[in-house]
């Protein structure tokens, strides 16, 4: 069974954090609580509370892409929970990522697993579907190594009525 993910976008603004001569730590609103039905997603005060007790950091990456940067690219260091239900991530940039970005904020995007409700990875983007520091701008299920989304196909031969030939549903 594939686990389905969730992709939405924010703005990450350069809210410093303490920064060393190779790194540059940058902080900002990355995700909040609510129900996304665009999405077919939705996340309680309580799951948000959950996926960052159970957060792991992780690498980001480029448009949720592996590209020749993997492995070079800012780690999501730490994620929090403010009072207002807004989720907080903490990147840690090399200083040769954040000097070319240089002071603009950061627009990235969150991948959720939907089934678990856990933050699985960041990726910075150049086209969020909302501009501000809203979130929301992509969703994918998780597909095969093919890139065939097989929950896609069952709901597809459902709607057209699809039936196996040896009998089995």
């Amino acid at each position: 069974m594939s686990n389905e993910t969730a992709k939405f976008s924010a703005t990450l603004s350069d809210m410093t954090a303490p920064t060393t001569s190779t790194q540059k730590r940058v902080r900002g609103k990355i995700f909040h609580v609510g129900e996304f039905a665009s999405h077919g997603f939705s996340l309680s005060a309580a799951e948000a509370q959950a996926a960052v007790a159970a957060f792991q950091p992780c690498e980001a990456d480029l448009e949720h892409k592996q590209t020749v940067l993997s492995g070079k690219m800012p780690q999501l260091a730490k994620i929090e929970l403010d009072a207002s239900g807004n989720i907080i991530g903490e990147l840690v940039e090399p200083r040769w990522f954040s000097d070319l970005l240089g002071d603009a904020p950061r627009r990235v995007s969150c991948t959720w697993d939907k089934m678990q409700k856990r933050l699985t990875g960041i990726a910075y983007t150049l086209a969020p579907a909302i501009s501000d520091a809203a979130v929301f701008a992509a969703f994918s299920a998780t597909t095969d190594e093919n890139g065939v989304d097989w929950q896609e196909v069952e709901r597809a031969r459902k709607q057209m009525g699809y039936k196996p030939k040896d009998g089995t549903a």
